[in-house]
């Protein structure tokens, strides 16, 4: 599924796009913008990439299994790409995840079978479209 990958990079890179299509700020302002916009792209796909190892364990739908397999290879291609902008900008990022990442990974990883199942792509679905906004 490589529309995952595709759609993360696509994330980082439309509002990147939106901020330097903006005639009214300097070059400056568009470079911290867009620097701020890739230190959140890093941290939801890590987010990603951890909460979709949950469900080797956690589920027992092959179909949920192969769609976590895919998403966990989109997304480690889009750190990649994440990972050249970042040396590019001499950008540092924080190791670790965000106090609300670990909340749910906690929360999802109290669930199994069906539930999880439910409860993952719920997730999965809510984080995306938040992403995209």
């Amino acid at each position: 599924m490589k529309v995952h990958h595709w759609a993360a990079v696509a994330c980082l890179f439309v509002v990147g796009g939106m901020v330097r299509a903006d005639e009214k700020t300097d070059r400056t302002e568009r470079l911290e913008v867009d620097d701020k916009y890739i230190m959140k792209a890093v941290v939801f796909n890590n987010a990603t990439i951890q909460t979709a190892k949950l469900v080797e364990s956690r589920s027992d739908n092959e179909q949920v299994k192969a769609f976590a397999k895919q998403v966990i290879e989109d997304h480690n291609k889009a750190s990649e790409e994440l990972g050249k902008v970042i040396k590019d900008r001499k950008l540092s990022v924080v190791a670790g995840l965000e106090k609300e990442t670990r909340e749910e990974i906690d929360r999802l990883s109290k669930l199994k079978g069906a539930e999880f199942d439910r409860e993952y792509l719920a997730h999965f679905i809510k984080c995306h479209e938040k992403c995209l906004k």
